[in-house]
């Protein structure tokens, strides 16, 4: 999903009118996308072998570029608090998920109750 925003939005970005998104360089919006992308990438690699920390780490990036971009001034949509909101819930999901997972890890008979 990074990947796709990181090559459509400069080019997206051309398409509205000037003010639109205030000033805005193209070029930092897909180089961010592009380190996300590869972020997002090394945490699912690495959520593989346990899944908590690379969920709490891909929550943490998530935030951290979500919420800069939220607190701007603009219009309801074009913060895409709504879009925000579902990826934190599937994240938080994601966290809730990994900590069964750890909890139930180590001891075989509770992973047949959560399944």
């Amino acid at each position: 999903m990074s990947i796709t925003r990181a090559m459509l939005m400069p080019y997206l970005i051309t398409q509205v009118p000037r003010g639109t998104f205030g000033r805005i360089d193209a070029a930092a919006i897909q180089q961010n996308g592009f380190y996300a992308a590869i972020a997002f990438g090394i945490a699912a690699i690495w959520a593989k072998r346990d899944p908590l920390l690379p969920t709490v780490a891909a929550l943490s990036l998530y935030l951290g570029l979500a919420i800069p971009d939220a607190m701007d001034g603009s219009t309801l949509l074009s913060r895409g608090l709504i879009s925000k909101t579902i990826m934190v819930l599937i994240l938080l999901r994601a966290l809730t998920a990994a900590i069964r997972y750890r909890m139930t890890r180590n001891r075989p008979a509770l992973a047949a109750f959560h399944a």
